[in-house]
């Protein structure tokens, strides 16, 4: 679990920030994975930007200010088809609170232009 908070008024708290995909085969090409956090501040937690740092896209995020006790969601896109061996992919989210980076991880088997 991470939890950042920003004075006593915003704390975002997520589960997983590094989510491991586990080992993918060569059929996985395009991996979806939503993560899920919690505004536990007394503060609505707004989601400015969301910048990866390759391959990413992302599909969605909680544009909406998410309110106290509330939860929100950032569901990324991850096109694993020049991916190789081990791997560690981040994006980082930038809103009303300090900076957040999340982590999707894993290993895909095989090497380029195996079928």
């Amino acid at each position: 679990m991470i939890m950042t908070s920003w004075g006593q008024n915003i704390v975002f708290t997520v589960d997983s920030a590094d989510y491991s995909l586990g080992t993918l085969t060569q059929n996985d090409t395009i991996i979806t994975h939503t993560f899920e956090f919690c505004n536990e501040g007394t503060d609505s937690v707004l989601i400015k930007r969301i910048e990866p740092t390759c391959l990413y896209t992302i599909t969605e995020w909680s544009s909406e200010p998410v309110a106290p006790d509330m939860t929100g969601f950032i569901t990324v896109e991850l096109d694993s088809r020049d991916l190789y061996g081990p791997f560690n992919k981040d994006l980082y989210v930038y809103g009303n609170m300090p900076t957040i980076k999340l982590s999707l991880n894993g290993k895909r088997n095989g090497t380029p232009g195996e079928q």
